[in-house]
């Protein structure tokens, strides 16, 4: 679709697009839907931005933190998946990642005493912006950091992973 490409091209770091049958984009599947069934015609269709690499630094970060798992699926949007059928439900574009247990166990300690997953999950820290909605990516942080939080809403979660970065800057 000439409209989907043009949208695209304008805006390069949107994952996804839903397309109604009277040609409105929408950027949420949900809002897509809504403005649909005021139509003849309910039909939504969804189009992936194939110029978007999916990042497998949370899924790597994750999977270090999840001895049990062999890998795990990502999206775009960097959601984390264990059944491939959802992942790719949600986003056809989604990677299954994997993790060799061998490189994290052996892993050796760098000159600041932190080890290559612990790396990967201040590096994904350090690039995701703590902002709702990134509530998945932040809620799996605060837990692989193990930092302590009173509930699971965004703003506690941002609130502890502010003050963490805080002290990292500290040291």
């Amino acid at each position: 679709m000439k409209q989907v490409k043009q949208y695209f091209e304008k805006h390069p770091k949107v994952s996804d697009v839903y397309l109604t049958a009277d040609g409105f984009l929408f950027n949420n599947k949900i809002s897509a839907q809504k403005h649909a069934n005021t139509l003849k015609n309910k039909e939504v269709k969804r189009f992936v931005n194939d110029n978007i690499p999916v990042d497998t630094t949370p899924a790597k970060a994750y999977l270090a933190t999840q001895p049990e798992l062999k890998g795990v699926w990502v999206t775009t949007n960097k959601e984390l998946f264990t059944c491939e059928d959802a992942a790719k439900s949600i986003d056809p574009q989604a990677v299954y990642v994997v993790i060799n247990r061998e490189d994290v166990s052996t892993s050796v300690n760098d000159q600041n005493g932190q080890d290559e997953s612990q790396e990967a999950l201040l590096e994904l820290l350090e690039k995701t912006e703590l902002v709702n909605k990134n509530y998945k990516v932040l809620k799996q942080l605060v837990i692989a950091l193990k930092l302590e939080v009173k509930d699971q809403r965004s703003t506690t979660l941002i609130k502890a992973l502010t003050e963490f970065k805080s002290t990292l800057k500290q040291v």
